[in-house]
């Protein structure tokens, strides 16, 4: 109810909600296949469900891999909450993304 009142009221509105979903599927896709070209490229599968190995990793398996990183920050400095699982690093790697990426920020 809350998107059909905030979005789909005037034809520009839908127009522009189609656009942002356009978007995330394009995004979506192309995290998918940057790291199925890393896989076929480095020969080196990813773990997937039931930590069975996979050489065709899907963006729904990354996202879950990494649903419970929790970055906290504290004033200027940021870190995890927990240390990354042996199973996140090689995701990262295949989409070319430091193991840093959320906890070394120049900008605050």
């Amino acid at each position: 109810m809350i998107v059909n009142r905030l979005c789909l009221q005037k034809p520009e509105r839908l127009e522009a909600l189609g656009r942002i979903f356009l978007l995330a599927l394009f995004l979506w896709r192309l995290m998918e296949r940057a790291m199925r070209t890393s896989v076929d490229t480095t020969s080196t599968p990813l773990t997937g469900w039931e930590k069975q190995a996979t050489e065709r990793p899907t963006s729904f398996l990354m996202v879950t891999k990494f649903a419970g990183v929790i970055v906290v920050k504290l004033g200027d400095h940021r870190q995890r909450a927990r240390p990354l699982s042996v199973v996140q690093p090689p995701y990262l790697t295949a989409r070319n993304v430091s193991v840093a990426c959320c906890t070394d920020c120049t900008s605050g």
